[in-house]
Parts: structure tokens; sequence; C-alpha cells
């Protein structure tokens, strides 16, 4: 059974702490923090999930971690016979919502559209200052695929390499030996939630004048078959405007070390 006041209350909590300009991810964190307590009801957890797909989506941002878990657990309602016609109906209603193909849209206020110049497999250095040191740091990713949004523009989706340096390093096939850095979610988040799946994909959206911004330094290309692909198909997103302060912040709180080449 599914209680629809708690699904009204997680929507609500959802969007009124998406005013304040927070993350997603920060979002659903403090979300499950302050409902701790209902988790351990089952069918409070499941309302509780569903509220914030419910409110996901309707942001444009849905995770398909509690897609996944809302649809399962909708269609298992579905098939019980002590549910009554009309929660039954919510249910599909529901479901339907969900498997509503989302056309995202881009925030950029130019009419022009914007295309990724880069290829697959285009390996970048990216220039930034840390936080708290005022020094210069090297972070490092490659491009995965591009994205297509509903202007017609195209954003990249990248991966980090788990790798921050103070001088730069040009060595792509040394840099391709490092694991990819885990976006979105802070390090507690996995702690108080196991089932989290880690994400590691990072969208970007850029106008032109970023795609050549001297914080952007090309150091080659990979072949595609040496890409490790992420098995979670969620994406972290992120305006290039935003990238130094999220990179500053988001290599303090996961501690990568910094190596000193």
């Amino acid at each position: 059974m599914i209680n629809q006041e708690l699904i009204n209350d997680i929507i609500y909590t959802f969007e009124k702490k998406k005013t304040r300009q927070k993350d997603n991810s920060v979002i659903v964190e403090e979300i499950l923090l302050e409902y701790k307590d209902s988790l351990e009801d089952e069918d409070d957890r499941n309302s509780i999930y569903i509220g914030i797909a419910l409110a996901q989506k309707k942001q444009g941002c849905l995770d398909l971690l509690f897609k996944s878990k809302i649809l399962e657990i909708l269609y298992s309602n579905i098939q019980e016979d002590t549910l009554l016609k009309e929660e039954k109906k919510s249910c599909k209603n529901i479901i339907k919502f969900l498997e509503k193909e989302t056309t995202f849209r881009a925030h950029s206020k130019t009419q022009e559209s914007e295309r990724c110049p880069w290829e697959n497999g285009d390996v970048f250095a990216y220039r930034f200052i840390e936080m708290g040191s005022g020094e210069v740091r090297y972070a490092y990713f490659v491009k995965s695929e591009s994205v297509y949004w509903d202007d017609d523009s195209t954003f990249p989706l990248v991966y980090f390499y788990n790798l921050i340096s103070k001088k730069l390093i040009k060595d792509i096939n040394y840099l391709n030996k490092h694991n990819y850095m885990v976006q979105g979610y802070v390090p507690s988040a996995y702690i108080n939630h196991p089932e989290l799946p880690r994400m590691y994909r990072l969208l970007i959206e850029m106008s032109k004048r970023d795609y050549n911004s001297k914080k952007i330094i090309y150091l080659g290309k990979i072949d595609e078959s040496f890409l490790k692909r992420d098995e979670n198909k969620n994406r972290f997103f992120r305006k290039f405007s935003k990238l130094p302060k999220y990179i500053g912040k988001h290599v303090k709180d996961w501690s990568v070390p910094c190596l000193p080449v």
C-alpha cells in the first residue's frame, strides 16, 4: 500500500528545497535523513521513494535508481488482490507518468544551438583552483559521448579520472590506467544507503566560448574501445561555469590524493 499523503509531503519538500538552488543529490540525501524513521516501515519507505521519483520527474532529473525501484514496487502492488480498484488505477497512472519519455531542456540563454566539437575518446586536462589552498590543480577527463537536447544542441558526457595533480600530466596512457571519479553523491550517501549504485558520468552544459576556455587543455585521443563503460546509466549534471566550485568541493569530499608530479 502506498501513502498518498506522505508522497505529497515528499514532493512538496523536494520542490521547496529545489527553490534554494540545491543539487538534486543533496536534496535526496537530506530527505532520506529527515525521513529516516519512516524508512523503517516498508509501505512508508516505498511511498518516500515514489515521492522522490515523482518530484525528480517533474524537474526533468529522474534518478534511474528511484525509477527502477518505484516501477518494481508499483507493478508488484498492481498484482495484489487486496488493492482497491482506485488504488490500482493510481499505481498505473504513476507508472505511465514515470515511463513517459522526458525531453531535457538546455538552460543556455542563446537561441543558437550548441554543438559539442569533441570526439568520443578525446582526453583533456581541466585547470582549476583548489578550495582552501588557492593553488592551481589539474583534473583529467575523457569524453564518452554526446547527449542531444530538445533544441538540437549536444553536450559532452564525460568521465573524470580519479586523479588530481599539481603539475600538468600529458601521458594519456598513464591517465587511462586510473579508475573514474564518482560523481554526484557525497561519500556519506553511500555509507547511509549502500543500495545506491555509484554514478560516474558527468554531463556538462557548455557554450562555444566554454569549449575555447584556457581552463581546458587537449591532451590527445584514446581508442573508444579503451573507454571503461559505466553500468549505471544515470548521470550527474553541471554547467561549465559551475565546474570549478563543483570539482574543488567534490575532490575535497572524496579526498582524492593529489600527486606531486
